[in-house]
């Protein structure tokens, strides 16, 4: 025990004198909480700028469906002609534009509405909610006008109640906390990265000892190949522990950024992500004769298997194909307990997220140990 203390207080006196150690170890956790606040931060929601063209000029129906929509919030409304409304889209002077077609009111009343066109190049994130409340206007009023038939009276009668309706509703505030918690989401996923590197780095330390006559000259006195690689894994295990530290501390102190979920499930649910990042960089060292080779080979594993797990785009932007792949890796499953915690699953239904990163961690464990033991036979022989 004496000999693996000793090991590692030299590495963290090496670790300690170098700048690569206080840039990649301190400050990059830093850097990575203010990318996250950076790109996701003040996302409160814009007001809309929806373009009306109404090509069924004169139809009372179409101008009150056109007034429905400027009555909502969020929107501001304006009309426009359609032979300029794709052009003011393309230039950004409007969100959407909603064109409603020739004869659209009197196929409302009849209960048949043709169909609405909605252009945007924002995709659903404009369309959806436009979309969704303007369907159920439509649908109601083309209801009333199946149900009033040819009877226009009855058909006024109802259109005017239903115009008149008012719901009474009790209203309650509630703080949307959608956006904080994808804002710390994102900042886990790159802090799951730094932990990858920064593990492989100090990992590469016995590559780097090797390469040097270090680690022979080590062997030579009483200090054994399992006390030496046990104090490499301590060291990379204090370091680790150190850097999500200062990450939560910066994320949570300097930017205010919540996870959501108290802070001591958020450091449990982390150190069995340690622990596998550990085993998998040792896993590659020792599968590996060369410093150069191992960098090449964890970058080669970290940043697609990072790409594909959600760490640096959220993983419900992606195809499901690509979802189901991510599932494969351990960076997923670290960001999944982080959202059903931020969801509000209670801590034992991740349990299950925790002993999988578990068993990653003893599958890369296991590699990592017959490889050594595989090399000590073939030297002894």
């Amino acid at each position: 025990m004496r000999d693996t203390v000793w090991i590692m207080r030299r590495w963290l006196r090496t670790s300690v004198r170098s700048v690569k150690f206080w840039l990649l170890f301190i400050a990059m956790p830093s850097i990575a909480v203010g990318l996250s606040y950076l790109l996701h931060g003040g996302t409160e929601q814009a007001e809309l700028r929806i373009g009306v063209v109404n090509m069924d000029d004169g139809s009372r129906l179409t101008a009150d469906a056109a007034g429905y929509l400027a009555r909502l919030k969020q929107i501001k409304v304006s009309e426009h002609e359609a032979a300029d409304v794709r052009q003011r889209i393309a230039s950004g002077e409007l969100d959407a534009a909603v064109l409603f077609p020739e004869r659209f009111g009197e196929g409302l009343r009849r209960g048949e509405p043709p169909a609405v066109e909605i252009v945007s190049i924002r995709g659903a994130s404009v369309t959806g909610y436009v979309e969704l409340m303007l369907s159920g206007y439509i649908r109601n009023i083309a209801a009333i006008g199946r149900a009033a038939q040819d009877d226009d009276r009855l058909f006024e009668r109802l259109y005017a109640s239903h115009e008149a309706f008012r719901y009474d509703l009790s209203a309650a505030s509630i703080d949307d906390v959608s956006g904080q918690n994808r804002m710390s989401r994102q900042t886990i996923g790159y802090l799951a990265i730094i932990l990858l590197f920064c593990s492989a780095q100090l990992s590469n330390l016995i590559l780097h000892e090797r390469e040097n006559r270090t680690y022979a000259r080590v062997l030579g006195t009483p200090i054994s190949p399992v006390s030496y690689t046990l104090s490499n894994i301590l060291t990379n295990f204090m370091v680790l522990l150190l850097l999500v530290g200062v990450a939560l501390a910066v994320m949570k102190l300097a930017f205010g950024i919540d996870p959501g979920f108290p802070i001591w499930m958020l450091l449990i649910v982390l150190v069995p992500y340690i622990l596998t990042a550990i085993a998998m960089s040792h896993a590659v060292t020792a599968h590996t004769d060369a410093a150069m080779k191992a960098s090449a080979l964890q970058n080669l594993i970290i940043i697609p298997t990072s790409l594909l797990a959600g760490c640096m785009f959220p993983i419900e932007t992606m195809p499901e194909s690509v979802q189901r792949i991510g599932k494969l890796f351990p960076q997923h499953w670290l960001l999944d307990a982080v959202g059903r915690l931020q969801s509000g699953a209670a801590f034992p239904e991740v349990m299950a997220h925790l002993a999988i990163l578990a068993a990653f961690a003893l599958a890369c464990a296991l590699a990592a140990a017959f490889e050594h033991a595989r090399r000590r036979e073939t030297t002894i022989i």
